[in-house]
Protein backbone atom coordinates (compact mmCIF):
# COMPACT_ATOMS: atom_id res chain seq x y z
CA UNK A 1 0.00 0.00 0.00
CA UNK A 2 1.38 3.40 -0.90
CA UNK A 3 1.60 6.12 1.71
CA UNK A 4 -1.04 8.80 1.82
CA UNK A 5 0.71 12.19 1.70
CA UNK A 6 0.36 14.71 4.53
CA UNK A 7 1.32 18.36 4.92
CA UNK A 8 3.11 17.19 8.10
CA UNK A 9 6.53 16.15 6.74
CA UNK A 10 7.30 13.58 9.45
CA UNK A 11 4.17 11.63 8.44
CA UNK A 12 5.61 11.14 4.94
CA UNK A 13 8.71 9.28 6.13
CA UNK A 14 8.35 5.66 4.90
CA UNK A 15 9.99 4.41 8.12
CA UNK A 16 7.50 6.24 10.37
CA UNK A 17 5.24 4.10 12.54
CA UNK A 18 2.51 6.71 12.15
CA UNK A 19 1.98 7.81 8.54
CA UNK A 20 -1.41 9.14 7.46
CA UNK A 21 -2.39 5.54 6.62
CA UNK A 22 -2.01 4.53 10.29
CA UNK A 23 -3.74 6.86 12.76
CA UNK A 24 -3.67 5.05 16.11
CA UNK A 25 -5.83 6.13 19.02
CA UNK A 26 -4.13 6.86 22.30
CA UNK A 27 -4.01 8.76 25.54
CA UNK A 28 -1.26 11.29 26.14
CA UNK A 29 -0.24 14.10 28.44
CA UNK A 30 2.30 16.88 28.26
CA UNK A 31 3.46 19.76 30.40
CA UNK A 32 0.43 21.78 29.27
CA UNK A 33 -2.15 19.65 31.03
CA UNK A 34 -3.71 16.38 32.10
CA UNK A 35 -4.06 13.15 30.11
CA UNK A 36 -6.41 13.31 27.14
CA UNK A 37 -7.33 11.51 23.92
CA UNK A 38 -5.03 11.94 20.95
CA UNK A 39 -4.14 10.40 17.60
CA UNK A 40 -0.51 9.88 16.54
CA UNK A 41 0.66 11.22 13.18
CA UNK A 42 4.35 11.28 12.25
CA UNK A 43 6.29 12.75 15.18
CA UNK A 44 3.22 14.54 16.55
CA UNK A 45 -0.05 13.88 18.35
CA UNK A 46 -3.32 15.43 17.26
CA UNK A 47 -5.13 16.55 20.41
CA UNK A 48 -8.55 15.31 19.29
CA UNK A 49 -10.08 16.08 22.70
CA UNK A 50 -9.17 19.77 22.24
CA UNK A 51 -10.40 19.66 18.63
CA UNK A 52 -13.76 18.30 19.76
CA UNK A 53 -14.01 20.91 22.50
CA UNK A 54 -13.20 23.69 20.00
CA UNK A 55 -15.87 22.44 17.58
CA UNK A 56 -13.57 21.04 14.86
CA UNK A 57 -14.73 17.45 15.48
CA UNK A 58 -18.45 16.82 15.67
CA UNK A 59 -18.63 13.05 15.98
CA UNK A 60 -21.96 12.58 17.76
CA UNK A 61 -24.77 14.50 19.44
CA UNK A 62 -22.69 14.62 22.63
CA UNK A 63 -18.96 14.95 23.37
CA UNK A 64 -17.18 11.59 23.16
CA UNK A 65 -13.60 12.62 23.96
CA UNK A 66 -13.96 14.58 27.21
CA UNK A 67 -12.46 11.81 29.36
CA UNK A 68 -8.86 10.57 29.03
CA UNK A 69 -10.15 7.22 27.74
CA UNK A 70 -11.72 6.06 24.47
CA UNK A 71 -14.67 4.17 25.99
CA UNK A 72 -17.45 6.58 24.93
CA UNK A 73 -16.01 6.86 21.42
CA UNK A 74 -15.64 3.09 21.00
CA UNK A 75 -19.16 2.50 22.36
CA UNK A 76 -20.52 4.87 19.68
CA UNK A 77 -19.80 2.26 17.00
CA UNK A 78 -18.18 1.82 13.59
CA UNK A 79 -19.93 4.73 11.86
CA UNK A 80 -18.40 7.17 14.37
CA UNK A 81 -15.00 5.46 14.14
CA UNK A 82 -15.04 5.85 10.35
CA UNK A 83 -16.18 9.48 10.63
CA UNK A 84 -13.17 10.32 12.83
CA UNK A 85 -10.79 8.64 10.39
CA UNK A 86 -12.29 10.42 7.37
CA UNK A 87 -12.20 13.82 9.10
CA UNK A 88 -8.60 13.40 10.29
CA UNK A 89 -7.37 12.24 6.89
CA UNK A 90 -9.08 15.26 5.33
CA UNK A 91 -7.55 17.66 7.87
CA UNK A 92 -4.05 16.16 7.61
CA UNK A 93 -3.80 15.32 3.90
CA UNK A 94 -1.36 17.16 1.67
CA UNK A 95 -3.06 20.28 0.31
CA UNK A 96 -5.70 20.44 3.05
CA UNK A 97 -7.32 23.86 3.32
CA UNK A 98 -7.63 23.31 7.10
CA UNK A 99 -3.90 22.77 7.77
CA UNK A 100 -3.48 26.18 9.42
CA UNK A 101 -6.50 25.60 11.66
CA UNK A 102 -5.38 22.11 12.69
CA UNK A 103 -1.71 22.92 13.35
CA UNK A 104 -2.40 24.44 16.82
CA UNK A 105 -3.83 21.06 17.90
CA UNK A 106 -0.56 19.22 17.15
CA UNK A 107 1.65 18.35 20.13
CA UNK A 108 5.14 16.82 20.12
CA UNK A 109 4.98 13.06 20.58
CA UNK A 110 6.92 12.21 23.73
CA UNK A 111 6.98 8.37 23.94
CA UNK A 112 7.30 8.40 27.73
CA UNK A 113 4.02 10.35 28.00
CA UNK A 114 1.87 8.59 25.42
CA UNK A 115 0.56 5.15 24.59
CA UNK A 116 -1.20 4.32 21.34
CA UNK A 117 -3.17 1.36 20.07
CA UNK A 118 -1.80 0.61 16.64
CA UNK A 119 -2.94 -2.05 14.17
CA UNK A 120 0.72 -2.60 13.28
CA UNK A 121 1.55 -4.26 16.61
CA UNK A 122 -0.16 -5.78 19.60
CA UNK A 123 -1.38 -3.10 21.97
CA UNK A 124 -1.10 -3.58 25.73
CA UNK A 125 -4.09 -2.97 27.96
CA UNK A 126 -1.85 -1.14 30.40
CA UNK A 127 1.10 1.14 29.78
CA UNK A 128 3.86 2.41 31.99
CA UNK A 129 3.97 6.20 31.95
CA UNK A 130 6.84 7.47 34.02
CA UNK A 131 6.30 5.65 37.31
CA UNK A 132 2.53 5.30 37.01
CA UNK A 133 0.59 2.59 35.22
CA UNK A 134 -2.33 3.78 33.10
CA UNK A 135 -5.20 1.75 31.71
CA UNK A 136 -5.84 2.44 28.01
CA UNK A 137 -9.55 1.83 28.39
CA UNK A 138 -11.44 2.32 31.60
CA UNK A 139 -13.70 -0.44 32.80
CA UNK A 140 -17.36 0.64 32.57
Amino acid sequence: MSLLRSWLDSANDPTSDFPLNNLPLGVFSNAAGPARCGVAIGDRIVDVAAMEEAGFLKLADRPLLKEPAWNAFLAAGPEVWERLRILLIGFLAEGSAQAGQIEPFLCPREPERAIFMSPRRRAPLFALQGRRIHRLLRKP
